[in-house]
């Protein structure tokens, strides 16, 4: 693995066990990217719907 900064490794610790468990109960990696990709969505509405 390359070397990476410190936030892509909280994150891979972060969602590695996610993944774990996302494939023990039968969630494809679409199904994720497309929650994933609206949680993202929202959170960038809430934190920059300031009316710039």
């Amino acid at each position: 693995m390359k070397k990476t900064n410190p936030l892509h490794q909280a994150l891979f610790r972060i969602l590695r066990p996610m993944a774990r468990l996302l494939l023990r109960n039968g969630i494809p990696f679409g199904e994720f990217s497309e929650l994933v990709k609206r949680a993202y969505v929202e959170a960038a509405l809430e934190d920059f719907a300031d009316g710039r």
